[in-house]
């Protein structure tokens, strides 16, 4: 993966997912090296075991700017841009 902001290859689990402007609620993955936005976390975090990425998106979920369908984008491109697709 790379960091969207940087350019910077990284692993996955190494970076961060960072909301820059709450306001508008679009998403980025970054590396710990590049600017923070508004709200970060690290990936490895999010994704540590099945309850920690169930506690992050609920605790996401009851923030007044979280805004889904910008996260799910967000999601979605990060799919494609670390071809992570597979077959359900």
């Amino acid at each position: 993966m790379n960091c969207e902001i940087c350019g910077k290859e990284l692993a996955f689990l190494d970076g961060y997912f960072s909301c820059s402007d709450i306001d508008n609620g679009g998403w980025q993955f970054i590396c710990l090296n590049c600017p923070d936005g508004e709200y970060n976390f690290s990936t490895m975090a999010f994704f540590e075991s099945p309850r920690a990425t169930v506690n992050w998106l609920a605790h996401l979920s009851e923030k007044a700017w979280f805004k889904p369908e910008k996260f799910f984008d967000f999601m979605e491109r990060l799919r494609a841009n670390g071809n992570f697709y597979f077959k359900c």
